[in-house]
């Protein structure tokens, strides 16, 4: 839905500047051009970062890292190893959250749920316990999106003939931000940053200002993460 309103309600022309389906050479045929066009439409609308589109100048996409160095592009093999090692991990890491036990909660709404503080323990174990758990949280987080976006890579550059520099790095070393705008703007993946500025951002900027934009970006994501 958040991809349909920011296609409708663009003031400007989506243009493909590179990758294009329809080659330089192509047969100027009626079927030729339509099969292209389609494909071209089906890589607009799932396209998150714009990546060979004009609009995609705007999302920042790692190609070095924090020092400089360039990111030479994954091949599909490389996609797919990557996925089976950071699958396993993964499921070290989800065997490891679904290993603790949670506190019994107090809260009527949630009956089946739980507390990460287990008053039980002692301060030290008890706190000890909830930072374990809140980073194997995060890092379950990241390994289920690399690993989820390397099957798509490796899928896409084998069955679609795509090229390795149309899936770059998804994060940026987002370990190592300097303040909380680099860690959201350039560390963490920007697979969403366009329908938030879109959908969020822009509407609630035009109201109140930029303190409202960021605001109206962060409102929808939550609405977003919450339903989605």
């Amino acid at each position: 839905m958040l991809r349909a309103i920011d296609l409708g309600t663009s003031d400007r022309v989506f243009q493909r500047i590179e990758f294009s389906w329809i080659r330089p050479n192509a047969s100027n045929d009626f079927t030729t051009q339509l099969r292209g066009a389609i494909l071209n439409a089906f890589d607009l609308t799932f396209n998150a970062r714009g990546i060979g589109w004009n609009w995609g100048k705007s999302i920042y996409v790692p190609t070095t890292t924090s020092d400089g160095t360039p990111r030479p592009p994954k091949t599909a093999l490389g996609h797919l190893v990557s996925f089976i090692q950071i699958q396993i991990f993964f499921d070290f890491v989800l065997f490891a959250q679904q290993s603790w036990t949670l506190s019994p909660s107090s809260r009527p709404a949630h009956p089946a749920g739980g507390s990460i503080f287990d008053p039980t323990l002692e301060p030290l174990p008890r706190y000890g316990k909830v930072v374990a758990m809140t980073f194997l949280c995060a890092l379950g987080l990241c390994t289920s999106f690399q690993a989820t976006y390397d099957a798509v890579a490796f899928i896409c550059m084998v069955v679609f003939r795509q090229k390795p520099e149309q899936w770059p790095p998804l994060f940026q070393e987002p370990w190592r931000p300097e303040s909380l705008a680099d860690f959201w703007g350039f560390r963490w993946h920007q697979i969403f940053k366009r329908v938030f500025v879109v959908s969020g951002a822009k509407p609630a900027a035009k109201l109140f200002g930029r303190a409202g934009g960021v605001l109206g970006a962060f409102i929808v994501s939550g609405i977003m993460h919450d339903f989605g």
